[in-house]
């Protein structure tokens, strides 16, 4: 009797340790490429769609001109057809946050929520992306015309890139 479970817990530990190996990097530059290009094409179709869909932007400048801040808001969209969408799925917000510090450099943020779940956030820094996350949201599809991103990624300057839950890693700039 103790040897089964012996077995059986041993069974039990290598299914385990098996379901948490690491995932492996793939290192081919054009998958690679291909995989950034399609995350990047989606956030911009994605800050395209949260820009051209809000109906008011209200503008902040703070601390002597040196940060502005955007914000803006989708209406209210009243749908008869579908009852189970809450109305909260429809509602867009998008900020985008640009910082000049003292010594010339630039960094912008922008974040667009849908139901109060971001779906992205950017960080450049002097114009190139630095950090760029890409999610998709967890509530069923609306009816309206918004765009919603069909794969997920997490991009980061060091080179590496996640989409879709594959690992990759850039190939490094030549000059």
């Amino acid at each position: 009797m103790p040897f089964t479970r012996y077995c059986l817990g041993a069974a039990v530990g290598l299914f385990f340790s098996a379901g948490t190996a690491q995932a492996q990097l793939i290192t081919d530059s054009i998958q690679a490429t291909a995989a950034r290009d399609t995350l990047f094409q989606q956030a911009t179709q994605l800050q395209q769609q949260a820009t051209l869909n809000s109906a008011t932007f209200k503008p902040t400048i703070k601390r002597a001109g040196r940060r502005h801040v955007l914000k803006g808001a989708s209406p209210k969209v009243k749908r008869a057809m579908s009852s189970d969408i809450s109305e909260a799925e429809s509602l867009w917000s998008w900020r985008h946050t640009t910082i000049r510090r003292r010594t010339g450099v630039v960094e912008e943020r922008y974040q667009v929520r849908q139901a109060n779940q971001i779906l992205l956030n950017e960080r450049r820094l002097n114009g190139t992306v630095t950090w760029l996350k890409v999610s998709i949201p967890k509530s069923p599809t609306t009816k309206t015309n918004i765009y919603k991103p069909r794969h997920k990624g997490l991009y980061m300057r060091e080179g590496y890139l996640v989409f879709d839950g594959k690992n990759y890693v850039l190939p490094a700039a030549t000059n």
